[in-house]
């Protein structure tokens, strides 16, 4: 593809407040923006891992260096999306890196052809139905705090972060609290086979489901888990790609997926996830990453999908940040997010926000 430059950015957002996890606290958010230019227009693709290795091995920097070395070189050679999804097969692994390549292209495609990002991927959906997700607290009292504060902002769907010991005790005091809320719960893989008694124990609190209870590798244990629980898994880190979706259906490892597009490295293998949730009558919904107002753009085009049937993990831009790098940000009305059908992002960049918050830039020439 042709462009008169491609830059390469390293973007830090200061979060509203920290947000903690089983595996750490995240105090700003640090992204991968990726931009091109050609003659008046600008296309932008994101990586948003984090700033360590928790999530993924994939971190801000390692993915700044890999779409500065290697996937700048393949967009400037792909002929299209699908081109470029073949190019980068030959690197391992690294499938945010990847996405934000194909994100560019995708928003290089829209802007193009005059079509929204949603109707690209053939997404019937026209709203996002969205819940909230509650990080770990340091006590019951701090988490019915937030859950309260959340409720009174419109949300109806509560994902509550978990690990052995910041459970069951919580979620009596979240269900006591909110008797007829859709409560949902993440371990982020805190759990092993040895807690199963644990998380049978989670049942009698009626969740809508329990999110990577067990180690992202371990499907057959999953598996294992789904035949003793009544709470229905559901699995995040586990699912990479569309080849292991095919896996984690035929072994029955869980009934649920949170398709994250950068996880899996795009939009194009977001689709292949549907199809195959539709075989397999598996249920979606997509996760959130933190993403500045650009990522969230192609998550909530995602979110059209015909298998997303559940509410999603898209946050308005005020959830996270005080400023987002997008004009307008996005918005919650109702417990439900618009899903642009114009082409392009959700709302153009904000160049001079883009700017301020950037900490380190490429720019590479076309030759």
């Amino acid at each position: 593809m042709n462009f008169d430059s491609i830059t390469v950015r390293k973007v830090r957002l200061p979060l509203r407040e920290p947000f903690e996890i089983s595996s750490g606290t995240v105090e700003d958010r640090n992204v991968v923006v990726l931009e091109a230019k050609r003659d008046d227009l600008r296309f932008y693709g994101e990586a948003s891992p984090q700033f360590a290795p928790f999530y993924s091995h994939e971190t801000t920097g390692s993915a700044f260096e890999l779409v500065k070395d290697f996937i700048v070189p393949e967009i400037k050679k792909a002929t299209d999306i699908q081109d470029y999804n073949r190019r980068v097969e030959k690197y391992k692994g690294n499938e945010m890196a990847k996405s934000a390549g194909e994100f560019l292209l995708y928003h290089e495609r829209s802007l193009r052809e005059g079509k929204g990002l949603a109707d690209l991927m053939d997404g019937s959906k026209k709203t996002a139905e969205v819940g909230v997700s509650i990080g770990i607290k340091s006590s019951v009292e701090k988490l019915i705090e937030e859950m309260e504060q959340r409720d009174s902002e419109g949300y109806n769907r509560f994902k509550i972060k978990i690990n052995k010991g910041k459970d069951i005790d919580f979620l009596e005091k979240a269900r006591d609290r909110f008797p007829d809320a859709d409560i949902s719960v993440d371990a982020n893989a805190s759990y092993s086979k040895d807690n199963f008694d644990d998380l049978k124990a989670l049942d009698r609190f009626d969740l809508e489901m329990i999110e990577q209870p067990l180690h992202h590798r371990d499907l057959h244990n999953h598996s294992n888990l789904a035949d003793v629980l009544e709470t229905p898994i559901c699995l995040d880190e586990s699912i990479r790609s569309a080849e292991e979706a095919r896996k984690a259906v035929k072994l029955g490892s869980c009934s649920i997926i949170n398709l994250k597009p950068q996880r899996v490295g795009g939009l194009m293998e977001s689709q292949r996830i549907n199809r195959i949730a539709r075989e397999g009558g598996l249920n979606l919904w997509i996760g959130g990453l933190v993403e500045t107002g650009i990522g969230a753009s192609f998550a909530l085009a995602s979110a059209s999908l015909s298998e997303v049937n559940m509410r999603n993990d898209i946050s308005p831009s005020s959830r996270y940040f005080e400023e987002d790098v997008i004009e307008s940000g996005i918005e919650m009305k109702g417990g439900s997010i618009d899903i642009p059908g114009k082409p392009g992002l959700y709302s153009s960049v904000d160049r001079a926000k883009l700017e301020k918050f950037t900490e380190k830039k490429v720019s590479i020439e076309d030759e």
